[in-house]
């Protein structure tokens, strides 16, 4: 994979992406670049994008196509280090690829371990929980 792969993940760059506006065939551009990288370089530049710009990150990771594994960690992202507002980006990010029952779960296994997480998700919890 060495060449073709260091050769695409140059073409875009992620903290170029989360700066600028961009129109929608410049965004169609770069998910049809991003979904021909490998699972691993496509969560590393969403990755990227979403700790430069969170709300231009969960609207990359609604389209991106990534695995349920990596959902989970920017789920985990998002209630550990957003806010009561920005929660609820990720949240709606990740809904499509793990489903409601899966993002419920990941909540309630935070409620032990850190309860101020699921704490800032209380005004989501019930439109999560009636959309299930």
């Amino acid at each position: 994979m060495g060449k073709s792969s260091s050769g695409k993940s140059s073409m875009f760059d992620p903290l170029k992406y989360t700066d600028e506006l961009i129109d929608s065939k410049q965004e169609n551009d770069l998910l049809k670049w991003l979904r021909q990288l490998n699972d691993e370089e496509k969560f590393t530049f969403v990755w990227r994008v979403l700790n430069a710009n969170p709300w231009q990150g969960c609207k990359l990771v609604k389209r991106s196509q990534l695995k349920p594994i990596f959902l989970e960690v920017i789920l985990a992202q998002g209630l550990v280090y957003g806010d009561a507002s920005s929660v609820e980006w990720y949240i709606k990010a990740v809904l499509p690829g793990l489903g409601y029952k899966r993002v419920l779960e990941i909540i309630k296994t935070h409620i032990d371990i850190a309860p101020l997480c699921v704490y800032k998700t209380l005004y989501w919890l019930p439109w999560l929980y009636r959309n299930q």
